[in-house]
């Protein structure tokens, strides 16, 4: 799995972080782990996940970049909606996946 630098957390996993980021890495499953990655579509910009779906074959062959991590499905949304808030204020427009890219300089 790839994770950006500057990796986006939810209040309510920040002490867990490094310990979740080495169960993705190492395909430990977790229970209500969601996270938000930026999307191959060229119409979408960002996708939630569970945790889980990343133990399948296709995610092993073409990892995702995860941008995100949070304890649940509605932590996700809030969390998505501090990072277009956090894009918008920067850049004055809401493209999160090129403000993701460049801020990452590597993707």
């Amino acid at each position: 799995m790839r994770f950006c630098r500057h990796l986006y957390c939810s209040e309510s996993l920040k002490k867990r972080k490094r310990k979740i980021i080495w169960k993705i890495k190492h395909n430990a499953g977790q229970i209500s782990v969601y996270v938000i990655t930026i999307s191959d579509r060229a119409d979408e910009q960002l996708e939630i996940f569970h945790s889980g779906q990343l133990l399948q074959r296709y995610y092993k062959i073409y990892p995702p970049c995860i941008v995100g991590i949070a304890d649940g499905y509605g932590e996700a949304i809030e969390l998505i909606k501090c990072i277009a808030q956090e894009v918008y204020q920067k850049t004055g427009g809401l493209d999160i996946k090129r403000y993701l890219k460049d801020r990452e300089g590597r993707l």
